[in-house]
Protein backbone atom coordinates (compact mmCIF):
# COMPACT_ATOMS: atom_id res chain seq x y z
CA UNK A 1 0.00 0.00 0.00
CA UNK A 2 1.31 3.45 -0.85
CA UNK A 3 2.06 5.98 1.85
CA UNK A 4 -0.89 8.26 2.61
CA UNK A 5 -3.60 5.98 1.22
CA UNK A 6 -4.41 4.14 4.47
CA UNK A 7 -7.53 6.25 4.92
CA UNK A 8 -9.03 4.60 1.84
CA UNK A 9 -8.81 1.20 3.50
CA UNK A 10 -10.24 2.58 6.75
CA UNK A 11 -13.28 4.02 4.95
CA UNK A 12 -13.96 1.03 2.73
CA UNK A 13 -16.88 -1.27 3.56
CA UNK A 14 -18.02 -3.88 1.11
CA UNK A 15 -20.43 -6.76 0.65
CA UNK A 16 -18.40 -9.96 0.59
CA UNK A 17 -18.88 -13.72 0.55
CA UNK A 18 -16.14 -15.00 2.84
CA UNK A 19 -16.25 -17.93 5.22
CA UNK A 20 -14.93 -17.66 8.75
CA UNK A 21 -14.22 -19.76 11.80
CA UNK A 22 -15.44 -18.17 15.00
CA UNK A 23 -14.20 -19.27 18.41
CA UNK A 24 -17.01 -18.54 20.84
CA UNK A 25 -16.08 -18.96 24.52
CA UNK A 26 -17.87 -21.94 26.13
CA UNK A 27 -19.15 -23.09 22.70
CA UNK A 28 -15.98 -23.81 20.75
CA UNK A 29 -15.40 -23.21 17.06
CA UNK A 30 -18.36 -22.57 14.75
CA UNK A 31 -18.45 -21.63 11.08
CA UNK A 32 -19.95 -18.43 9.76
CA UNK A 33 -20.52 -16.50 6.54
CA UNK A 34 -19.12 -12.98 6.37
CA UNK A 35 -21.59 -10.77 4.52
CA UNK A 36 -20.12 -7.31 5.02
CA UNK A 37 -16.53 -6.35 5.83
CA UNK A 38 -14.53 -3.26 6.71
CA UNK A 39 -11.27 -2.78 8.55
CA UNK A 40 -13.21 -1.86 11.70
CA UNK A 41 -15.73 -4.73 11.78
CA UNK A 42 -17.98 -7.12 9.92
CA UNK A 43 -21.46 -8.64 9.70
CA UNK A 44 -21.76 -12.42 10.07
CA UNK A 45 -24.47 -15.04 9.65
CA UNK A 46 -23.98 -17.47 12.49
CA UNK A 47 -25.97 -20.55 13.54
CA UNK A 48 -24.89 -20.26 17.19
CA UNK A 49 -26.25 -17.55 19.50
CA UNK A 50 -23.76 -15.10 21.00
CA UNK A 51 -24.24 -12.25 23.46
CA UNK A 52 -23.65 -8.56 22.88
CA UNK A 53 -20.35 -7.42 24.46
CA UNK A 54 -18.91 -10.95 24.20
CA UNK A 55 -15.31 -11.12 22.92
CA UNK A 56 -14.66 -13.71 20.22
CA UNK A 57 -11.77 -14.80 18.03
CA UNK A 58 -12.34 -14.84 14.30
CA UNK A 59 -10.37 -16.38 11.42
CA UNK A 60 -11.35 -14.93 8.04
CA UNK A 61 -10.69 -17.09 4.97
CA UNK A 62 -9.81 -14.62 2.21
CA UNK A 63 -10.15 -16.10 -1.26
CA UNK A 64 -6.62 -16.52 -2.69
CA UNK A 65 -5.23 -14.24 0.04
CA UNK A 66 -4.85 -16.64 2.97
CA UNK A 67 -6.27 -16.22 6.43
CA UNK A 68 -6.48 -13.34 8.88
CA UNK A 69 -6.98 -13.87 12.63
CA UNK A 70 -8.72 -11.14 14.60
CA UNK A 71 -10.22 -10.50 18.02
CA UNK A 72 -13.62 -8.80 17.98
CA UNK A 73 -16.37 -7.63 20.30
CA UNK A 74 -19.99 -8.52 19.53
CA UNK A 75 -21.88 -5.24 19.15
CA UNK A 76 -25.21 -6.46 17.75
CA UNK A 77 -27.15 -9.72 17.59
CA UNK A 78 -30.37 -10.15 15.61
CA UNK A 79 -32.25 -13.46 15.38
CA UNK A 80 -32.99 -14.29 11.75
CA UNK A 81 -34.96 -17.03 10.01
CA UNK A 82 -34.06 -20.71 10.29
CA UNK A 83 -32.15 -20.49 13.55
CA UNK A 84 -29.58 -18.08 12.12
CA UNK A 85 -28.24 -14.94 13.79
CA UNK A 86 -27.02 -11.72 12.26
CA UNK A 87 -23.99 -10.71 14.31
CA UNK A 88 -22.23 -7.36 14.11
CA UNK A 89 -18.61 -7.37 15.21
CA UNK A 90 -16.19 -4.56 16.01
CA UNK A 91 -12.54 -5.57 15.63
CA UNK A 92 -10.41 -4.72 18.66
CA UNK A 93 -7.34 -3.69 16.67
CA UNK A 94 -6.26 -4.09 13.08
CA UNK A 95 -2.80 -2.97 12.00
CA UNK A 96 -2.15 -1.53 8.54
CA UNK A 97 -0.66 -4.76 7.11
CA UNK A 98 -3.69 -6.82 8.20
CA UNK A 99 -6.09 -4.16 6.91
CA UNK A 100 -4.40 -4.28 3.53
CA UNK A 101 -4.64 -8.11 3.38
CA UNK A 102 -8.33 -7.95 4.31
CA UNK A 103 -9.32 -5.34 1.77
CA UNK A 104 -7.01 -6.11 -1.19
CA UNK A 105 -9.47 -8.66 -2.68
CA UNK A 106 -12.24 -6.05 -2.42
CA UNK A 107 -10.14 -3.36 -4.10
CA UNK A 108 -9.08 -5.80 -6.82
CA UNK A 109 -12.67 -6.80 -7.56
CA UNK A 110 -12.01 -10.41 -6.53
CA UNK A 111 -15.05 -10.62 -4.29
CA UNK A 112 -18.15 -12.49 -5.32
CA UNK A 113 -21.31 -10.71 -4.20
CA UNK A 114 -24.41 -12.51 -2.94
CA UNK A 115 -27.73 -11.23 -1.69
Amino acid sequence: MQQGHGWRLRCLRSAVAYSAQVHVPARGIVFARVLNLSTSGCLLHLSTPVRADETIQLTLHLARHGQVRLVARVVRVVQLWGGQYGVGLCFQSVNEAVAERMMTPVLAGAVSYRA
